[in-house]
């Protein structure tokens, strides 16, 4: 369900980017990205022109000291996530470029008691070149691995590409394949759901992509000769797919339970694990894009998460 509030959003903190630089909505992330002892976060965002810029907001008002470090990395930046994707325990930042990923950490240099003569500088884990051009990824625990975050890439011709850290794994074509689209690892299901050119929701599990004989693909191969993988489920949702997110917004979810809420231009689509609909809510705006925030009080029956949506409105819509 939705309210609607007479109240408007009052902006903390905000910065001005480069002159002339272009940004994708997936390039930018939030989280410990050096790994602070106090968990304190910072904002990372990287430009099509390759500057990565990375901030720690202190104060209302943007500070010259809230710019922690900008570099520029020699190639435009798609997406920048931050996860455990290096062989060490800590935080560091998986960077997609067009033909490479590329992981480094944030490391913090401290200076005196007041702070003065501190810096921070960039370590690179290691990159990895890509055979195909590449769209967006997404990371997890893959199979089962505690402590560990794996990467999906998506390519622009279809082709799922999975890497255990530095080491590709295995590739796999996706069905029905036109243009890349949103794409979201499910934890609870070890699976992944992606759009289709039949408008509808695909559901593959990782098992099945990897244990798919004569499934794999490699620089040259012919993709329409390639085998097809069978989906774990499919939803029909009849309009083209924004964006996928999988979070607690919906109430009476059991422990176990969770939402997979696709953005579509017209409708919110609430799916259950098996791919049937929860619940399905038309919208009279122009949706762009979706993400769910943790809640700061848990709501009656397990749901604690809300779900905003971004318009080409300029608004910002909150459901609970």
């Amino acid at each position: 369900r939705s309210q609607m509030s007479l109240f408007k959003v009052r902006e903390w903190w905000s910065a001005r980017m480069g002159i002339g630089e272009e940004y994708d909505g997936r390039a930018v992330c939030v989280g410990n990205l050096d790994n602070d002892p106090e968990g304190n976060n910072k904002i990372a965002v990287g430009s099509f022109q390759g500057i990565l810029r990375i901030y720690s907001p202190q104060h209302r008002e943007f500070k010259v000291e809230d710019l922690l470090i900008e570099t520029e990395l020699g190639a435009p930046v798609l997406q920048v996530e931050a996860g455990r994707f290096s062989s060490s325990s800590g935080i560091s930042l998986g960077i997609l470029h067009p033909r490479s990923f590329a992981v480094i950490t944030l490391c913090g240099h401290p200076g005196t008691e007041e702070g003065a003569g501190s810096f921070y500088e960039i370590k690179p884990v290691f990159e990895v070149p890509l055979e195909r051009t590449s769209y967006n990824f997404c990371y997890g625990p893959f199979g089962g691995e505690r402590g560990k975050d794996f990467v999906c890439i998506q390519s622009m011709d279809g082709v799922l590409s999975f890497f255990e850290h530095e080491t590709l794994v295995f590739s796999r074509v996706l069905n029905n394949f036109l243009v890349p689209g949103p794409l979201c690892y499910l934890p609870r299901l070890d699976g992944f759901a992606t759009g289709n050119a039949q408008f509808e929701i695909d559901c593959y599990k990782y098992s099945t992509l990897a244990a798919s004989a004569g499934a794999n693909v490699s620089a040259g191969d012919s993709l329409t000769a390639a085998k097809k993988v069978q989906e774990f489920w499919k939803f029909n949702l009849g309009e083209q797919i924004l964006d996928i997110v999988v979070g607690r917004v919906s109430r009476g979810l059991g422990p176990q339970q969770f939402d997979i809420i696709v953005l579509g231009e017209h409708t919110i689509v609430f799916l259950k694990e098996n791919g049937a609909m929860r619940v399905q809510k038309h919208i009279d705006y122009h949706p762009s894009c979706c993400n769910v925030f943790t809640a700061q009080e848990i709501e009656p029956g397990g749901a604690n998460q809300h779900l905003i949506v971004g318009c080409f409105g300029a608004k910002l819509l909150v459901y609970q």
